[in-house]
């Protein structure tokens, strides 16, 4: 983490494009396994932290009514901080 504490300081582990036919929860999947979580180990699921269907909502609204995605949605995931933009999915490291 950077010195101010706020770990956007730092580059992201991983960092991934939502594509145009993909839900952004399953841009959050596929960052995580980019950035080496361990999301077959029996521990909690995407839907145990989040209400998965209102943040595809949220982000696919968002999307379609902003050309820069002007909507951010910072959460921690696994011990690790997200950060979804609608178009994009960061993940940091562990906080």
């Amino acid at each position: 983490m950077g010195e101010s504490g706020d770990f956007r300081a730092e580059a992201p582990r991983a960092r991934t494009q939502i594509r145009d036919d993909e839900l952004p929860s399953d841009a959050v999947l596929r960052a995580a396994d980019e950035a080496n979580v361990d999301l077959d180990s029996g521990g909690p699921l995407l839907y145990d932290y989040v209400d998965v269907d209102a943040l595809n909502r949220l982000l696919s609204v968002a999307r379609s009514r902003s050309e820069h995605g002007d909507c951010t949605v910072e959460i921690s995931l696994w011990d690790r901080p997200f950060v979804l933009t609608p178009r994009a999915v960061e993940v940091y490291d562990r906080e």
